[in-house]
């Protein structure tokens, strides 16, 4: 008859008046014990398979390097700036050297916020879109209409020639204060979704600059601005 020890789950004792019964504990090789081995993980918790390319979650990682450069047109001809030629404040450089549009100094001088700083942007863009053509854009229209072209008469721009256009007056902020340079005046205008880089970096008393400080702050007028941009992105994409 067998005993009661034979009948024991591994690791069981039992006692009784006939004595104690124990069954031996039940041993594991160390490939049962562990199952199928696992990458080694490292110090930042993530192991060899969490690290490999097409493990999931890598398809929203951007790759280093692959940064999206924003490109805005200039607020008085066509000429664009992006990476390669500085930017928004590149930009703001080129109005004033050869528009004689000194956005920094209307800004500052009228202490123009976020929200004004949209309506300037489009008061100067529809001042230009009402200005006739210039001799330059007439005489490039000319010569890609044409089989042949002849050299032309006129001298290179400079920064101490006058601009092709007079720039807008600035005379007062109420010359831009109208809802309705809300309303973009150039179709998908980068510079309206790019406003706070407008502010000028060496100076910290810029009304943008202040701006974008609180706003990353979160209070009130962090949010005013955030309200603002988001009637602008409405209002272009609509």
């Amino acid at each position: 008859m067998p005993s009661l020890q034979e009948h024991l789950p591994a690791g069981w004792r039992v006692q009784n008046s006939s004595g104690t019964f124990s069954a031996p504990a039940q041993s594991y090789s160390d490939e049962e014990d562990e199952g199928p081995a696992r990458p080694r993980r490292g110090d930042d918790g993530l192991d060899e398979e969490d690290l490999r390319p097409d493990s999931p979650g890598w398809e929203d990682v951007e790759p280093e390097g692959d940064v999206e450069v924003v490109e805005v047109i200039c607020l008085g001809c066509e000429e664009v700036f992006g990476g390669g030629n500085g930017g928004v404040r590149g930009m703001v450089g080129h109005c004033l050297r050869v528009h004689g549009v000194d956005l920094d100094g209307v800004r500052k001088g009228n202490a123009v916020d976020f929200l004004a700083t949209i309506r300037l942007v489009n008061y100067i863009r529809h001042h230009y879109a009402q200005q006739p053509p210039t001799q330059q854009t007439q005489q490039s229209t000319t010569s890609t209409s044409t089989t042949t072209s002849t050299p032309s008469t006129s001298t290179p721009s400079s920064s101490s020639s006058p601009p092709p256009h007079p720039p807008p007056s600035f005379s007062t902020p109420t010359l831009w204060a109208a809802d309705t340079f809300l309303q973009p005046v150039l179709e998908n205008d980068a510079l309206l979704y790019s406003i706070t880089d407008l502010a000028d970096p060496d100076d910290p008393s810029d009304p943008l600059a202040e701006t974008e400080d609180v706003e990353a702050e979160g209070n009130g007028v962090g949010r005013e601005a955030a309200r603002a941009e988001r009637v602008v992105v409405g209002r272009a994409l609509g």
